[in-house]
């Protein structure tokens, strides 16, 4: 079988080339019109008032179907948009919390290690004005809590 039936469009233009059957189907619905035995001639689409199944189609109630069908669609539409941007607010609101705990952590790590600092340089000072065996205790002492808060601290952040 081969696609023997050249089809015309509207204007007179040659379109295709389609199978003898097909031609006929298109011809049986309606969609064209057989010119010779070789050739058939496309028709323009049927008038908007044919019938369908609720009855005579009227272009009032086209148009107002048709605006139903935008309204529906734009309201889909919104609260599609609506569900989006409070989920987008949610992750917004997790990070933001986030960052403040992350913030918390960091500026109590920095308290410790100013009270730290302030301790190494009370300490220090105390070196340069006296050297005394008992001092020299204290010293002592005053380190091993500077590292027992120093070794807490990452605890601490891990807590938090």
């Amino acid at each position: 079988m081969a696609k023997n039936i050249t089809v015309i469009g509207e204007n007179g233009d040659i379109l295709y080339s389609t199978y003898p059957k097909r031609a006929a189907g298109l011809i049986k619905k309606g969609r064209a019109r057989r010119i010779s035995d070789t050739a058939v001639r496309l028709c323009a689409p049927p008038a908007a008032s044919a019938e369908n199944a609720g009855g005579i189609i009227n272009k009032e109630d086209d148009a107002m179907n048709i605006y139903e069908l935008f309204d529906n669609q734009l309201s889909k539409m919104q609260e599609q948009l609506r569900d989006d941007q409070s989920e987008n607010a949610a992750k917004v609101r997790t990070e933001i919390l986030k960052t403040l705990d992350s913030l918390k952590k960091r500026e109590q790590a920095d308290r410790v290690i100013d009270v730290v600092k302030e301790q190494l340089d009370a300490l220090n000072a105390s070196l340069k004005n006296d050297d005394a065996p008992e001092n020299a205790a204290a010293r002592e002492v005053t380190r091993q809590k500077i590292l027992n808060v120093l070794e807490m601290l990452p605890h601490m952040e891990a807590k938090s």
